[in-house]
Formats: structure tokens, C-alpha cells, sequence
């Protein structure tokens, strides 16, 4: 395993979650430069799945990687996804196919997808890690491994019910490192307890570690979904930051609590000149290297992943101080409060590239509301 293993040149990998688009479809040409690129740098690995843009990654790598060059230049990954078979007699065609749409006839790596502890238990079911180990044997996957999202406990005992496991691939970066939800730096022990090179999957949390302006006082702009959406930020956003909240919230159990711990602002949008007393504030804060959330919507929508209004006047102290702004894309964050089930959720968070001055001096805060929610839905429409 470590020799081949050392074949991944220069230890970084191109990932393929993301890639280019035009409109709806990938954009080749673009993908195309940034693998010639990537290639000429030296680099050789590439990471995919499935269920990436809809199957349009794997295709993208097709048009874009392995119908350009020659099979030793470069180390693919796949992953058995999680939502893509029911049944075990499934799987081997849900292979098949995406050797086909990847233009290949082997996977350098092939994972296990998001392995939890419930997912962990269809895998097992359904005799997935035995279906992969047959086409090991069979010559179509060169390495067999799992991609892992759980706490370290189920980690182990994975590992310590399937040795033959080779390689394992953990989200693992600064702000995940210590936190206690994640526990990357645990899990990053049980790989080595188990003697298991680890692979890096969102090394910059998706974007959302380099998209934030290198200096605080900017504001954050997100769709807004469930009722602890300002937590959520707060939690993945390494940096102080307030927040504001309409006024007749500001009494509620916890949020009265939170409010108090962060400095919110309560806006009362039937009081125009108290509106303009906390604009005024807020800019000053900003000004000053505040950060601030605020959410366009003024209230949280009911329509699931579907953004209400954005209202131009969230964007009026940032704009009277020239400040950034991060839009933020929230996924999810209201079936916990929306849908009557009580299993666990999965809820995302993306940073967005942001708006600087010179990006929307000469909008209206009505344009700047629009462009931020465009941003945001076409965030939304890329990832569900």
C-alpha cells in the first residue's frame, strides 16, 4: 500500500464537488485549464463521486482528465454512494456505470461513502465492503477504503471490523481540528491507532476558510431557515462576530440569553427611526472591525431550501461603510424545527466569494439584495 500510496504526487488532490458552471452544466473548457494546470504543477490526484453535481462530475472528468491523458498520469477515486443502491445485487452495476461515465477501467481508490454509524449499517446490510473487495480481486479497484463523517468511537469500530480497509478519507482541518461535534483530531488518532493513511477531504471547509475578507468588519448575509441559524454561524465562523434580530424576538427563551452573549441588535422594522439608530450603529461597529449577520429575508422561510424576498435595506450599513459582503448559503438548517422526524440531519454552510466595494458601489442596495440572493440560490441549487 505505501508504495503505491507515494504515486500521489506532491500530496494534493484536485477535488471534484465543485467544479465550473455554465448555467446548469459543467464548464469543460475552464475544467479542462484547471487540470492541464493542476497537471503541469506536477499534482496527479483526482477525487470524485456519484452523486457529485448530479453524476456531472464524473462525466466532467471524462471530457475533461481521462480522455486527454494517458492512464499513468494521473490517480482517480470513486466512491460507492450512499443513496445510489437498495439493494446488493445493485451495486456491482452502479460500478460498472461509473467506470463508464468516468471513461476508465479501474478506480486507483474507491471508497465507502460518508460512513456514519447508520450508514455504516446499510453498508454492512447490504455486503457492500464485501462487493468492493470483489472487485479488488477482480482488478477493477486497486485500493479500497471509506470516507468517514462520525465521531471517532464509530471510526474504530469500523476499522477494527474490516482490517482489509487501506486508506481512510476524514474532513479534517484548523477550525475542525479541536472541535468536540467533529472530533477530527480523535479520528485522526484512530487512523493512526489502525495504522491507516488518511486522506484529506475539505481542507478549507469547502471554500469557507478563504472566502471570508482577510480583515473583520463585514457582514454576513444569509438566507435564513431554521430558528438557531445564528448559532450555526457562529459555530463554523471562527471570527467575533453580532448580529441582528427583529425586535419582538428579542424576548425569546435562549435567544434572549444569545442576544446578551453577542451584542445583537434588535431592529423594529415599524420604527423607522429606530431602524436608523441601529443602521447607524451597526455602521460604526463596522467600521470599527465588527462583523455583523444579518438576514435579507427578515424572517425565516417557509419553503424549505427556497429563499424568500431579500430586502435592500439589510444591505444600507454596509454599504454607508464601504464594507464587505459574505453571502452565506444555509442547506437544510430548517428540517430540524420543519419535518417530524427525529434522525439526525445533516445541515451545510458555505462561505460565498465576497461582494467588496468596488463590487456593487454603483448598485442600488435593491441590485446588491438581488445579486447576493442569486449567489446564494445558485450555492443551493449546486449542492441539493
Amino acid at each position: 500500500m505505501n508504495t503505491y500510496f507515494n504515486e500521489v504526487k506532491k500530496n494534493f488532490g484536485f477535488g471534484c464537488m465543485r467544479l465550473p458552471m455554465n448555467s446548469e452544466e459543467v464548464d469543460y473548457e475552464l475544467t479542462s485549464k484547471m487540470v492541464d494546470y493542476f497537471i503541469q504543477q506536477g499534482f496527479n490526484y483526482f477525487d470524485t463521486a456519484h452523486g457529485y453535481l448530479g453524476g456531472k462530475s464524473e462525466i466532467a472528468l471524462k471530457e475533461c482528465l481521462t480522455s486527454r491523458y494517458p492512464r499513468n498520469q494521473y490517480i482517480l477515486t470513486n466512491k460507492l454512494s450512499t443513496h445510489h443502491f437498495n439493494k446488493q445485487e445493485e451495486i456491482f452495476p452502479l460500478f460498472e456505470s461509473q467506470l463508464e461515465a468516468c471513461g476508465v477501467d479501474y478506480f486507483d481508490f474507491y471508497l465507502m461513502y460518508a460512513q456514519s454509524d447508520e450508514i455504516y449499517a446499510k453498508y454492512k446490510k447490504l455486503h457492500a465492503y464485501d462487493e468492493a473487495s470483489k472487485l479488488k480481486e477482480e482488478g477493477k479497484i486497486k485500493h479500497f477504503g471509506i470516507s468517514f463523517h462520525d465521531n471517532a468511537d464509530v471510526l474504530d469500530m469500523i476499522l477494527t471490523e474490516n482490517p482489509d480497509i487501506e486508506v481512510v478519507q476524514i474532513q479534517f482541518n484548523y477550525v475542525d481540528y479541536e472541535d468536540p461535534a467533529i472530533q477530527r483530531k480523535a479520528c485522526y488518532e484512530v487512523c493512526r491507532k489502525h495504522n491507516k493513511p488518511v486522506i484529506v477531504m475539505e481542507p478549507v471547509k469547502g471554500g469557507n476558510l478563504v472566502n471570508l475578507p482577510k480583515e473583520n468588519g463585514y457582514i454576513l448575509t444569509p438566507n435564513h431557515q431554521g430558528l438557531f441559524d445564528v448559532l450555526l454561524i457562529c459555530d463554523t465562523h471562527e471570527r467575533p462576530t453580532s448580529f441582528v434580530i427583529r425586535k419582538d424576538l428579542e424576548d425569546v427563551i435562549l435567544l434572549k440569553q444569545v442576544i446578551k452573549a453577542l451584542d445583537a441588535k434588535a431592529l423594529d422594522r415599524d420604527d423607522p427611526r429606530q431602524a436608523m439608530k441601529i443602521i447607524k450603529e451597526m455602521t460604526e461597529g463596522i467600521k470599527q472591525g465588527r462583523n455583523y449577520i444579518i438576514f435579507p429575508e427578515g424572517t425565516r422561510s417557509k419553503n424549505g431550501n427556497i429563499p424568500g424576498d431579500f430586502k435592500g435595506g439589510s444591505f444600507k450599513s454596509a454599504t454607508k461603510a464601504k464594507a464587505p459582503i459574505v453571502p452565506v448559503a444555509l442547506i437544510d438548517s430548517f428540517k430540524p424545527f420543519d419535518i417530524k422526524d427525529t434522525s439526525e440531519v445533516d445541515v451545510q454552510i458555505h462561505y460565498l466569494e465576497p461582494l467588496y466595494y468596488d463590487d456593487y458601489k454603483d448598485l442600488t442596495t435593491v441590485e446588491i439584495a438581488k445579486t447576493v440572493k442569486e449567489r446564494i440560490e445558485a450555492k443551493i441549487k449546486e449542492c441539493v
